[in-house]
C-alpha cells in the first residue's frame, strides 16, 4: 500500500474538528495525541486539554495494554499503510464502549513516517441490535434462515433445523434448491428478480418442501431482503411455516368449501348490515337528541330566567332520561367496535384522586424495593380567574375528567415506573394534578432521577430507543414512552414532558374536563354561561339542514355578546355564504343534503382569504372511523351530536385563540 502524504490545512482541520459522528484523532509517530475532534469529546468524554499529549493506549482496556495490542496495531498500520480492527475502548468515567477502529501511518513529502490518523466510531448500538436480532431468530418457533444473494444458506435457526431434520453446519453446505423436491419454479426466481429491483419487499408462496429424510411437507415460504445503509442488497431472510395440517384439512374439506365460502360470504353481509344498521341508527337517534339534550342544557342555566323548583326538577329528569338514553345507544355502538389488531379506548367521567390512590398503591412495591418514596400532592384549582371561574368564591374542587379508567392507570403507571427505575436511591416520586384552564386538567409524575439529556430528548418517544439506558443495567424494553403517548392521545389528551440532566423530570399529561359533572352543575351552568358571553365580537357561520338544531344554535348564540350567526341550509350555501362574509368559525353538520361537510371543507380551506378561519365538524356520526376521518381532513375539532353546550364553548373559544394566533 502506498505511502499516505498529507499536510492539513488550517480549513482542513476545521472541518475534521467539526466532525461528531466519529472520533478523529492525530498520533505521533510515538502514539502521543497530538490532536482530539469534538467527535472524539462526545465519544470518549475527555475535553481536548485533558488528553492532549497522552499516548493513546489510555483509551483501551488493561487487558489490552497489557498484551501490548496498542503497540502491535501501530506496528502494523506502519508496516501496511492501515490497520483495523473492532474492539472494546475506554471512556474518561472509565466505561467501555464498542469501537471500529481504522489507523493509517502518515508520512511526510520526504517519506519519513510523521504520525498516524486514527479514526474511531461507537458502533455498541450496533452491535446491540445485531445480538437482540440473532436471540430472536434463534428462539423464534418460526423456521428462519439467512440466505446469500447466491443462493447459499448463510445459516438457519433451531426450529428450521428441526423442521428439515439438517443441523446448522449442513445448511452451511446447502443452498435454497436443496430443500426443494423439484426444480425451482419460474415465479420464484422473478419475485427473487422483484426483491433485488426492489420493485418489492417480501414475497410469500405455498409449496412443498423437501426433508433430509426424503419426505416433504407443505410450507408457506416467505421471503424478504436486507440491505445496507447504501440500499444494496447484502442477504435474504427466508421464513418457513409447516402448513402440512392445513393443507390435509384443505383436501378433505374441498366437497364441502363451497358452502363455507358462501356462509363465510353471507355472514360478513350479515356484518356489514349490521355495522350499516347501527351507524344509521346511532345518527338518527342523535339528531333529536340533540335538540332534547340541548335545549334542556339552556333550560337549566340561568340566561333566560329562573326555573321553579317543580321546573327545574322535569328539566333534571329531561337530562338524567336523555343522558341514559345517549348511554344506550353508545353501549349499543360498542358491538360494532371489535375491530381486530384496533387500538379500542372507552371515555367515561373519571374522578383523579382514587385512580391515583390505585396507581400509588400498584407501584408501592416496586418504589419500597428501590428505596424511593412515593407522595400524592394536593390538587391545585384553576390558575387564573380568566373563565370566571375564581372570581365568584365558589367551590375550586377538581373536576372530573373524560378518559379511559384503566387506559389511564396504566398510562401513570408506565410513567410511575419510568420514574422509579431512573431515579437515585433516596429518591422522589410525586403525583400532582392541577385544573389548568376551564376544560383542561394535568396530572404531572415528578421525580428526582437522572434525568434526560437536552441532545436526546428528541429521541424519547422512539419505540425501542433507551437512550443508552442499556449500558446502566435498568431493566425496560424501550416502548413503554411511545405506547403510553399513543394511549393518551386516543383518549383525547396530550402528553409531555420538561427535563434536566441530573436534576429529574417531570412527565405530564392533559385531559378534558368532563362537561357533565352532576356535583354543582347550576353553578357550573352560571360559570358556563358569564364565560360564554365573553365569546363575543365574531361571526360564526352554522351549515345546518335540520330546523330544529338550527334553533338550538339560535338559541346559544343569543347568550353570547356581539356574535353574528350567519345560516346555511346546505353545502353550496355554506361555500358561497363563507366567501361573501369571511366568518371567523365555520361550524359544519357533515350530512348536508347536497354536499357534505368535507366537501365544504376541501373547497373553502385551501383559499388564502381561509388560512386562518377554525373549521368545527358536528355531526350524529360517532364511530370510531368517522372520528379519525374528521382529523385527517383537517377540522380543528369534531363536535358529537347530542350538542354538549359547554363542549361546544371550548371548541369556539379555542378556534377562536388558534385563529388570532394564526394572524399574527
Amino acid at each position: 500500500m502506498g505511502a499516505l502524504k498529507t499536510q492539513p490545512s488550517e480549513a482542513f482541520e476545521a472541518l475534521v474538528d467539526s466532525i461528531e459522528d466519529c472520533a478523529i484523532v492525530m498520533l505521533g509517530p510515538d502514539g502521543l495525541i497530538q490532536s482530539w475532534n469534538s467527535g472524539a469529546q462526545r465519544i470518549a468524554g475527555y475535553e481536548s486539554g485533558e488528553i492532549l499529549g497522552r499516548h493513546f493506549a489510555c483509551l483501551y482496556t488493561e487487558d489490552d495494554i497489557a498484551g501490548g495490542i496498542p503497540g502491535r496495531e501501530l506496528t502494523e498500520a506502519r508496516r501496511n499503510g492501515r490497520v483495523k480492527a473492532t474492539g472494546q475502548r475506554v471512556r474518561k468515567d472509565r466505561s467501555t464502549f464498542l469501537a471500529d477502529v481504522v489507523i493509517t501511518a502518515l508520512y511526510d513529502h520526504s517519506g519519513a513516517l510523521s504520525g498516524f490518523g486514527q479514526v474511531v466510531s461507537d458502533v455498541t448500538g450496533r452491535a446491540e441490535a445485531e445480538h437482540r436480532f440473532r436471540n430472536a431468530m434463534e428462539f423464534s418457533p418460526i423456521g428462519l434462515g439467512l440466505i446469500a444473494l447466491d443462493g447459499k444458506w448463510l445459516t438457519a435457526n433451531q426450529a428450521l433445523s428441526a423442521m428439515l431434520g439438517h443441523s446448522e453446519e449442513e445448511f452451511r453446505a446447502m443452498t435454497i434448491q436443496d430443500i426443494m423436491p423439484d426444480a425451482t419454479p419460474p415465479q420464484l426466481y422473478q419475485q427473487i428478480s422483484d426483491l433485488l429491483q426492489d420493485k418489492i419487499k417480501s414475497f410469500q408462496l405455498e409449496r412443498e418442501l423437501l426433508r433430509k429424510d426424503g419426505s416433504t411437507f407443505w410450507a408457506i415460504l416467505s421471503v424478504s431482503l436486507v440491505r445496507n445503509e447504501r440500499n444494496a442488497p447484502q442477504y435474504f431472510i427466508g421464513q418457513a411455516q409447516d402448513i402440512t395440517e392445513r393443507k390435509v384439512m384443505e383436501t378433505e374439506l374441498s366437497l364441502a368449501s363451497e358452502r363455507m365460502l358462501e356462509a363465510k360470504q353471507a355472514a360478513e353481509t350479515a356484518n356489514n348490515a349490521k355495522t350499516e344498521f347501527l351507524t344509521t341508527m346511532s345518527h338518527e337517534l342523535r339528531t333529536p337528541m340533540n335538540g332534547i339534550l340541548g335545549f334542556a342544557q339552556l333550560l337549566e342555566t340561568p340566561v333566560f330566567g329562573t326555573l321553579a323548583p317543580k321546573q327545574g326538577e322535569f328539566v333534571q329528569a329531561i337530562l338524567r332520561s336523555g343522558r341514559h338514553l345517549l348511554d344506550l345507544i353508545n353501549d349499543i355502538l360498542e358491538l360494532s367496535k371489535i375491530e381486530s389488531g384496533k387500538l379500542s379506548v372507552s371515555v367515561e367521567r373519571v374522578e383523579l384522586p382514587p385512580v391515583m390512590k390505585s396507581v400509588i398503591s400498584s407501584l408501592a412495591n416496586m418504589a419500597e424495593a428501590n428505596h424511593i418514596a412515593l407522595s400524592e400532592n394536593t390538587f391545585a384549582a384553576d390558575r387564573g380567574a380568566e373563565d370566571g371561574g375564581a372570581e365568584d368564591g365558589a367551590d375550586d374542587a377538581l373536576p372530573a375528567v373524560l378518559t379511559d379508567r384503566v387506559r389511564l392507570i396504566q398510562c401513570l403507571i408506565n410513567l410511575g415506573s419510568n420514574a422509579i427505575k431512573y431515579n437515585r436511591p433516596g429518591g422522589r416520586v410525586d403525583f400532582g394534578y392541577e385544573r389548568l384552564d376551564a376544560t383542561r386538567v394535568r396530572i404531572r409524575v415528578t421525580d428526582t432521577g437522572i434525568g434526560i439529556p437536552e441532545d436526546r430528548q428528541h429521541e424519547l418517544f422512539q419505540p425501542f430507543n433507551r437512550l443508552g439506558a442499556a449500558q446502566m443495567a435498568i431493566e425496560g424494553t424501550g416502548v413503554g414512552l411511545a405506547l403510553t403517548r399513543r394511549l393518551v392521545e386516543a383518549m383525547g389528551g396530550r402528553l409531555g414532558f420538561t427535563s434536566v440532566r441530573d436534576q429529574g423530570s417531570c412527565f405530564w399529561i392533559d385531559l378534558p374536563v368532563h362537561a357533565r359533572d352532576q356535583q354543582g352543575a347550576a353553578n357550573d351552568d352560571v360559570r358556563q354561561a358569564g364565560r360564554a358571553s365573553k365569546l363575543g365580537g365574531f361571526t360564526l357561520l352554522y351549515a345546518e339542514d335540520n330546523p330544529s338544531n338550527m334553533d338550538l344554535m339560535r338559541s346559544i348564540v343569543e347568550t353570547l355578546e356581539g356574535v353574528r350567526l350567519i345560516e346555511a341550509i346546505d353545502g353550496a350555501s355554506a361555500i358561497a355564504l363563507a366567501k361573501q362574509h369571511r366568518p371567523d368559525v365555520l361550524i359544519l353538520d357533515l350530512n348536508l343534503p347536497d354536499i357534505s361537510g368535507y366537501d365544504v371543507l376541501q373547497a373553502l380551506r385551501n383559499r388564502p382569504e381561509f388560512a386562518d378561519t377554525q373549521f368545527i365538524a358536528l355531526s350524529a356520526s360517532v364511530m370510531p372511523s368517522d372520528l379519525r376521518r374528521g382529523r385527517q381532513a383537517g377540522f380543528s375539532r369534531y363536535l358529537m351530536k347530542p350538542i354538549d353546550i359547554s363542549l361546544l364553548m371550548a371548541a369556539i373559544e379555542d378556534a377562536l385563540a388558534a385563529k388570532r394566533a394564526g394572524s399574527k
